[in-house]
């Protein structure tokens, strides 16, 4: 039986250079085993690089002061940290003729546990917060009218099924029910028709009219003309994460997340 530890770290830059990650995470591979990173990304126009590795519980405070030594770094944080246990299961082979046994025993590998949704929310809530701008676009996601919202290296579709989450250089995509999110929703769209302080009213309310027709679409069976409106003139929104009420709306969805919904 082994175990490590799964980790993930946040390098804090003291510049906003993107060149200057470039160098940092280069920097930051190289003193990394690469067999134990799942990844190491800087999210543009952030101060931070994101690594999660597989490390040892003794090696995490030696990488962190050796990671701490690269020009521009002026911290390293733990966001979070799991152990995870390999243990070998030892079964015997199936007999091969009724007069030989077979005496060779399999092994196999089991790793526990499983990727944690919690390690894929967090760092999905992270990215959309640190990216300047969210895109929402319609879409079709398994032949199902859906909207996409993308971010630096992290995106998220919903339709009247599923919610999918996608972290494209963690190769991470998780799938829940989308079916308590909907009054969440009515009541983010109403607070919007309340808040006469918004100046891109008319916007936020399209976004959130189309939202809630998500549910209305049947989840097999879309006609045609759908999913040829879909995929020929499907309409784009592109918000600030500073606009009022989009990171409102990304948190309904990593709740959603959180609670297993």
């Amino acid at each position: 039986m082994s175990e490590y530890t799964r980790v993930s770290l946040v390098l804090v830059g003291e510049s906003m250079d993107d060149h200057v990650y470039g160098r940092i995470t280069e920097e930051a591979r190289l003193l990394m085993d690469d067999s134990t990173v799942e990844y190491i990304v800087h999210a543009y126009g952030t101060n931070t690089v994101e690594v999660l590795a597989h490390l040892d519980q003794s090696e995490i405070g030696k990488k962190i002061e050796q990671l701490k030594k690269i020009a521009n770094v002026k911290d390293v944080v733990i966001q979070e940290k799991h152990r995870v246990v390999q243990r070998s299961v030892t079964e015997p082979a199936v007999n091969v003729q009724d007069s030989v046994s077979a005496s060779k025993h399999v092994k196999r590998s089991i790793t526990e546990p499983t990727v944690n949704l919690s390690d894929s929310v967090a760092l999905l809530a992270t990215r959309f917060k640190q990216s300047p701008n969210v895109t929402i676009e319609e879409k079709l996601y398994d032949g199902i009218p859906s909207l996409k919202f993308s971010a630096v290296c992290a995106n998220i579709v919903i339709n009247n099924n599923t919610v999918n989450i996608s972290l494209p250089d963690s190769k991470n995509s998780q799938n829940i029910s989308s079916t308590n999110i909907w009054e969440k929703f009515q009541s983010i769209s109403q607070e919007i028709k309340d808040d006469s302080s918004i100046v891109n009213k008319d916007e936020l309310l399209s976004l959130l009219e189309k939202i809630l027709s998500l549910k209305r679409h049947p989840a097999k069976n879309t006609s045609m003309g759908t999913r040829l409106k879909y995929r020929i003139s499907g309409k784009k929104w592109v918000f600030s994460t500073a606009a009022p009420y989009i990171l409102k709306i990304i948190d309904i969805v990593t709740e959603a997340l959180k609670s297993g919904s």
